[in-house]
């Protein structure tokens, strides 16, 4: 079956590098690159969009709290049924290394003080949720020493605490990449990494199935 464009009202934002998910039948968009008109260069956005699949509108919420700055190339996950986590991304010529918490309900943002060792300031990781409230992330692209990453880290988002970790086997590093957690009978998460680039011109076509151990 083809696909069919939707006749949405409302505005629908012009994004690129956005990140989305869906939450009780809306699509949350979160920041992205935006253009400007000629010769301004494009801009990054913090701006959250919703969009109802029941009655195929677009919104912006009033939210509240501590907004995150504009950025692209970050992390966005649903966890605890009624609220999201925010990692990382970019603002030319910056990336980042903060966490954002946003409760669904009340459309309020906090940012936590986090305790342990966090991950350098990055984009364009890849980020997956595992059981028991756990923010699993690996690799991306450090824009302060222009290298690409292959180091894995978890967030604690109860404990508020980040710990280092190891992919077993070892992935080599890469940036736009995609990460599930793969559901099944096993005690040990198995992980599925797909894809990404060396940010250097080569492409991964590679299916890695990985067990996070501490380091």
């Amino acid at each position: 079956r083809l696909a069919s464009r939707l006749l949405a009202v409302g505005n629908a934002p012009k994004r690129a590098y956005h990140t989305s998910v869906l939450f009780q039948r809306e699509l949350l968009v979160f920041g992205g690159v935006f253009p400007n008109p000629d010769p301004q260069p494009d801009s990054c956005s913090n701006e959250l969009y919703i969009f109802n699949t029941d009655t195929n509108s677009w919104y912006q919420p009033i939210v509240t709290g501590d907004i995150p700055s504009p950025r692209s190339g970050h992390s966005l996950l649903l966890y605890d049924e009624k609220k999201a986590i925010i990692f990382g991304g970019w603002d030319a010529p910056k990336c980042f290394d903060d966490v954002y918490l946003l409760d669904l309900v009340l459309m309020e943002y906090s940012r936590p003080e986090v305790n342990g060792q966090k991950p350098t300031a990055r984009s364009w990781h890849s980020s997956s949720l595992l059981e028991g409230g756990r923010l699993l992330i690996h690799g991306g692209f450090d824009g302060a020493s222009n290298k690409v990453l292959g180091d894995s880290f978890i967030f604690d988002i109860d404990k508020l605490t980040w710990i280092k970790v190891i992919a077993r086997p070892e992935i080599s590093p890469r940036v736009g990449h995609v990460m599930f957690l793969k559901e099944g009978t096993s005690k040990e998460e198995e992980i599925l990494v797909f894809g990404g680039g060396d940010n250097a011109g080569s492409f991964f076509s590679d299916l890695l199935k990985i067990q996070i151990v501490p380091e």
